[in-house]
This record gives C-alpha cells, structure tokens and sequence, in this order.
C-alpha cells in the first residue's frame, strides 16, 4: 500500500521511493534517491540534516565543524562527517557534496560524551563533534600521510580547550601526532608576521 504524505505534520527529512512524485507535489525535493527534504521548512534544511538517514551512527566533524565554530579560517563547501568503519563514502546530494571518512570502532567511541559531542551547540538537529574532537579526528584521518592535520597558521584555538585535546589524543591513541602537531601550531604562532597577516584579514 502506497504511503500517503502527511501535510499536516511535515518531516524536515524523510524515506521514500526514488522520483516518487506524492512527495514532489507535497513541496519535498529528492536530495539522493530515496530521501527528501522540505523544501519549505525555515529553517531551511541542510545537509548535515540527510547524515542519520544515510549512516545512522556518523557525526558531523573534522574540517566542516572546525569551519563552522571559526576555528578553521578557509572552510570547506564540502560536508565532512566521521562514522564507525572502515569505508571512505562521497555523496553528492543535492544540498552539497557529503563526505563520510571511516573510523576504527574503538577509536570512534573513543573518549567521553562531553568531550566528544557538542550537545547542540552548533545545531539541534544534528550531531556534531566538539571542536576539539574534530580537529583530533582530522589529525587521525591523515596521521599516516606526511602532511598530518591541517596547517597550524590557519587553525586559530582561542576558546579551545586544550586538556580536552589531550585527552582525546590519548583516547584515540594518536597523543604523539597530536603533541607534533600542537608544538609546531605554538611555534607558529608566536611568529609575529603570521598574527599580523590574520589580524589584518580579520579586521582587528
């Protein structure tokens, strides 16, 4: 039996059959095969939105949380987001390209709630890894390439906690790559040409 579209109580997101034209005349746009939004929903919905019907236990994080909580000063138009397993996962949907980077088990639970999730700071309907747990989960996902982490110049940690980092290094068995990367970040800000640069683009 076919199922009918409920106009009264609208879902921000929600399952159906592929091109299926009940939801497009109900004011739902297909984001990937299968899966609408509202397209009248305020606020608007966005990609993040589309991750706990496409990988159930993934959380938004590394690049994308870090551009959004104005620690990364050049973010990225795409959405990155962590999920337990080993396959790396590009969807384009029609909200924006959605990358899922997989993540030993253990490592991806690894460390406390609080220090791992944002509690809704960023948005509600989503969840989201703290700031410092998503640049912990950027240095994991690349400490075996010779570039770990992202550039310390860009990568303002004002408002950080820093013991939080540690902690979740440690957690996540990555403390040493963590430490390089950290002393490198001190070292690079102390270097008085790169703070002006930023303070100049900044405005203060």
């Amino acid at each position: 039996m076919k199922k009918k579209v409920n106009k009264t109580e609208r879902a921000r997101v929600i399952r159906g059959r592929p091109s299926d034209q009940e939801f497009v005349a109900a004011g739902y746009a297909e984001a990937i095969p299968g899966l609408y939004y509202d397209e009248r929903a305020h606020p608007y919905v966005t990609c993040p939105e589309l991750l706990p019907f496409i990988s159930p236990q993934a959380r938004m994080s590394w690049i994308w949380v870090l551009g959004e909580t104005g620690v990364l000063n050049n973010p990225s138009r795409i959405y990155f987001a962590i999920a337990p397993g080993t396959r790396k996962r590009i969807i384009e949907t029609t909200l924006g390209p959605l990358q899922i980077n997989g993540m030993a088990p253990e490592v991806f639970f690894a460390g406390s709630d609080r220090d791992n999730l944002d509690g809704g700071r960023i948005c509600p309907q989503y969840i989201c890894a703290t700031p410092e747990r998503a640049l912990c989960d950027w240095i994991y996902v690349t400490r075996r390439l010779k570039k770990i982490g992202p550039e310390q110049s860009g990568i303002e940690l004002d408002g950080l906690s820093v013991p939080r980092m540690r902690r979740l290094a440690e957690a996540m068995g990555i403390r040493r790559q963590f430490d390089k990367w950290y002393d490198r970040w001190v070292v690079v800000w102390q270097d008085e040409e790169v703070v002006g640069q930023y303070s100049k683009v900044l405005g203060y």
